[in-house]
């Protein structure tokens, strides 16, 4: 699967910090192009990347560059980590491509 950009509102969060960047440095104004409805429609805040994108490419990255054999093991580690579910989809994914080897069964 190759990756793409999606395009997607902001989280209540972003758009609140975007406001406050307006006027900061000199005068200057925010316009949000939304309705109040749609802004109270936003979440609060943007679902991290990693639940949100492919985890093929990071998977990849961690066995190449020998950061950890457990792709999954060094991912928990994140401050939001990744469901495991994602995670097996993308060694399966992989290993279909012949792009890892199969881990061993203990």
């Amino acid at each position: 699967m190759m990756p793409m950009l999606v395009e997607t509102f902001v989280s209540r969060a972003s758009a609140r910090q975007r406001r406050g960047r307006a006027g900061r440095v000199r005068r200057g104004m925010c316009f949000h192009l939304f309705s109040s409805k749609t802004n109270s429609l936003l979440p609060e805040y943007q679902i991290p990347e990693m639940h949100r994108t492919v985890l093929d490419e990071m998977v990849l990255q961690i066995l190449v560059l020998e950061l950890d054999s457990d792709p999954g093991r060094f991912l928990n580690q994140a401050v939001d980590p990744p469901s495991s579910t994602a995670i097996q989809a993308s060694l399966d994914f992989l290993e279909g491509l012949q792009a890892i080897e199969p881990a061993p069964v203990e």
